[in-house]
C-alpha cells in the first residue's frame, strides 16, 4: 500500500465532467489509466492501484550443441536475474547477446529486470593440434612431423609415409578429435628378409644343407661356401647388402678332376716307353 505517486487534488463542479490521466510509473500499469465521470453530490476519492509488471526473460543457445543455459523466467520489474550458461565438451562459451549485442562475457550474468528480453549464450568449437612424430627405433626422426588443427570431434585418417626397408606399426593413424590435443609417436621397425643359398652339385642333387639366415635391410652378409671333398663351388663367398626382398642363391659345385701320369722306365732309369697322361674325375676309378 506504499504511495505511488502525488495524490492529485481538483475541485470540480456538480455536474461538472472530470477526466484524470494516471500518472506514468516505470515498472507498473495503473488499474485505471483515466479517471473519469460527472461530479455529483459529494466529493469523490480514488485509489488507483499500480502492480508491478512482469517480464518475460527467454533464453537461447548458439549454436544449439554448444552448451546448456538456466534462468530463464518471468521477473518483476526491477528484481534480480541470473542467466547461467553451461558449455558442453568441445564448446567454450563466448559471450551473452541481446538484440545481437554483447552484454556480458561471463558465463554467469547478473543483472536488474526492466523489459522482457531474449538473450543469447554464444559458444565456439574448441579445436586441437594433432601431432604425428615419425621414428626409427632408436628414436631418431624417419620422416617430418605431421600436424594440423583439427575441430572437436573431427575425424581423421593420415597414412603413414613409406619409407624403404622399414615398416610402421601404424600404418594409418585415425580417431575423432578429443577436447585436448593429440600426440601419436608412429615407429618404423626394420624390415627383415631371407637369405636362402643352395648348395647343389652340378650333375643335380643336394650337396650341403641349405644355409638360411634372416637379415635386416640394409645389413651386410658374407657367408663362405662350405668345402667339399673333391669339389669346388662356382661362388667361394655369397656375399652382399640386403635389398628390400628374400634373397635365394644356387651355389653349384662342380667335380674336380685331376692329371693321371704313368711313366715307363728300364731298370736303369731310362725311357721304356712314352708316358701315359690322362685326366680323371675325383673319385673315378
Amino acid at each position: 500500500g506504499d504511495q505511488a505517486a502525488e495524490t492529485h487534488t481538483e475541485n470540480v463542479n456538480y455536474n461538472a465532467n472530470y477526466s484524470v490521466i494516471s500518472p506514468t510509473i516505470t515498472g507498473y500499469t495503473p488499474n485505471q489509466e483515466v479517471v473519469s465521470g460527472t461530479m455529483g453530490t459529494e466529493p469523490v476519492t480514488v485509489n488507483v492501484i499500480y502492480t508491478v509488471n512482469s517480464y518475460e526473460i527467454t533464453t537461447s543457445v548458439n549454436p544449439t550443441a554448444g552448451g546448456s543455459v538456466t534462468g530463464a523466467n518471468s521477473y518483476n520489474y526491477g528484481a534480480s536475474a541470473t542467466l547461467t550458461a553451461t558449455a558442453n565438451e568441445g564448446y567454450t562459451f563466448v559471450n551473452w547477446t541481446k538484440n545481437g549485442s554483447e552484454v556480458s562475457t561471463n558465463a554467469t550474468y547478473t543483472f536488474t529486470v526492466t523489459e522482457a528480453g531474449e538473450y543469447s549464450a554464444n559458444f565456439s568449437l574448441n579445436s586441437h593440434l594433432l601431432t604425428i612424430h615419425y621414428v626409427y627405433s632408436d628414436q631418431t626422426p624417419a620422416a617430418n612431423d605431421y600436424t594440423a588443427t583439427l575441430d572437436y570431434g573431427a575425424e581423421y585418417n593420415v597414412a603413414s609415409p613409406v619409407i624403404t626397408g622399414y615398416t610402421a606399426d601404424q600404418l594409418n593413424v585415425s580417431g575423432n578429435m578429443p577436447d585436448e590435443d593429440v600426440t601419436v609417436t608412429v615407429t618404423y621397425g626394420t624390415d627383415v628378409h631371407t637369405l636362402t643359398i643352395h648348395y647343389v652339385y652340378a650333375t643335380g642333387g643336394t650337396a650341403h644343407a641349405d644355409e638360411v639366415r634372416q637379415i635386416a635391410y640394409g645389413a651386410e652378409y658374407s657367408i663362405t661356401s662350405p668345402a667339399i671333398t673333391g669339389y669346388t663351388p662356382d661362388v667361394a663367398t655369397v656375399s652382399g647388402t640386403m635389398g628390400t626382398a628374400d634373397v635365394t642363391v644356387d651355389v653349384i659345385y662342380s667335380i674336380n678332376s685331376y692329371n693321371l701320369t704313368v711313366n715307363y722306365k728300364y731298370a736303369d732309369g731310362t725311357t721304356a716307353a712314352t708316358s701315359h697322361t690322362e685326366s680323371l674325375n675325383y673319385n673315378a676309378n
